[in-house]
């Protein structure tokens, strides 16, 4: 090697090479190392490469979702990007992620996911009851054995299909190891967390699942808030490194909601997520899951609900499951909007008729301002 080479910005010679350089990198003198690494000349056409490369990805590689109107509204699980879907507790994410699980399946998208609230077999008995028909809560709760043993002559039909499709699953699994991955470890840490997305990209899966994030174990001497914040880094950074779209599932925070007794029925607030400052920062996508609040239900149904002399649930628009837009950055092409889906024995179905949350405000005064606007009570 030469005793000195010239600088690439200026041509100046340069007689210290700097460790780990090697014939060919770039080089700079004193006076031009602010731009290693960080030269546009060499930055640039790797980056215009990197876009003709998403560009030219066939439509058909694309991954979207159970429903057109969630991909015409939250946009295409994309490489390298982190959509989160919030929820509160019991308030539907299992629902929403099972059917999208079961469309993936079909279409043949294969999922790697990690599940921190339910095993294994909870995760294929949804599957297989999508597959046929069956409601995934009366297989999980044991009702439908029960009510085959009583003689009931559905459930029998519908047990004999599970188990039929039981088989099915394990001769597909065989044949050609299926399309859906489990993690095994019992617990999510960090760094379960980092082989599992390696391990995601070594088998080729096209979409890797967290259900949900906010169940991780903290490593030893940090505290909960930052083993958390760290895994949300690493997933976008395991999302560009990797060319592969994250979905991580949260949970929003109760006690962010007031005093307000009808929380679980309001559109979900950004805010109400906890470490919103960190998930802003590392989604491309968020949206919301809810029960909406249905319009035409009578005065004093509200009123006692909200004051607590009866339950919540009869203020809910019957058979129906709100998913809102809480942040789009490229891929959604309604920003803000609310969508109401038909959701009968855990199947997601579109809704026939009009919106009715981007209805004008009604008689009662739920739903106040623009449709897109969050839905807040109006005080009397």
């Amino acid at each position: 090697m030469r005793d000195s080479l010239p600088c690439t910005q200026c041509g100046v010679p340069v007689r210290l090479l700097p460790q780990g350089w090697s014939e060919g990198d770039p080089l700079y003198c004193a006076e031009h190392i602010a731009l290693t690494d960080r030269d546009p000349r060499f930055i640039l056409p790797a980056a215009i490469r990197a876009a003709e490369k998403d560009m030219m990805q066939p439509a058909s590689d694309l991954v979207d979702w159970c429903l057109p109107e969630l991909t015409e509204t939250f946009g295409y699980l994309l490489p390298g990007t982190v959509t989160y879907g919030c929820a509160f507790p019991k308030n539907g994410k299992t629902a929403f992620l099972s059917n999208n699980l079961h469309y993936w399946d079909q279409k043949g998208v294969r999922v790697w996911v990690m599940p921190t609230e339910s095993r294994p077999k909870g995760l294929m008995t949804r599957l297989a009851a999508f597959r046929v028909g069956v409601p995934a809560e009366e297989a999980l709760s044991r009702r439908l054995r029960v009510r085959m043993e009583q003689g009931d002559p559905v459930a029998m039909r519908q047990m004999t299909d599970l188990m039929a499709e039981f088989s099915r699953m394990s001769a597909e699994l065989e044949a050609d190891g299926g399309n859906i991955a489990i993690e095994p470890a019992p617990r999510l840490t960090r760094e379960v967390f980092g082989r599992s997305v390696k391990a995601a990209s070594a088998g080729g899966y096209g979409v890797v699942v967290v259900d949900h994030i906010d169940h991780i174990e903290a490593d030893k001497g940090e505290s909960e808030y930052s083993t958390s914040a760290g895994v949300q880094h690493d997933a976008l950074e395991f999302a560009e490194r990797f060319e592969i779209p994250i979905l991580l599932m949260s949970q929003l925070n109760t006690s962010r909601t007031g005093r307000d007794a009808l929380y679980r029925y309001r559109r979900p607030n950004p805010d109400w997520l906890w470490m919103k400052g960190v998930k802003d920062q590392i989604a491309t996508t968020m949206f919301g899951v809810f029960r909406p609040m249905d319009p035409s239900v009578d005065d004093r149904v509200l009123q006692d609900a909200k004051d607590g002399r009866t339950e919540g649930w009869r203020v809910a628009m019957p058979h129906t499951m709100g998913v809102a837009d809480m942040l789009s950055r490229f891929g959604g092409a309604k920003p803000d909007r609310t969508l109401l889906l038909d959701y009968r024995d855990g199947l997601l179905a579109s809704k026939p008729g009009p919106d009715m949350l981007a209805l004008e405000a009604d008689r009662h005064g739920i739903y106040t301002g623009s449709p897109s606007a969050y839905p807040t009570w109006r005080a009397a």
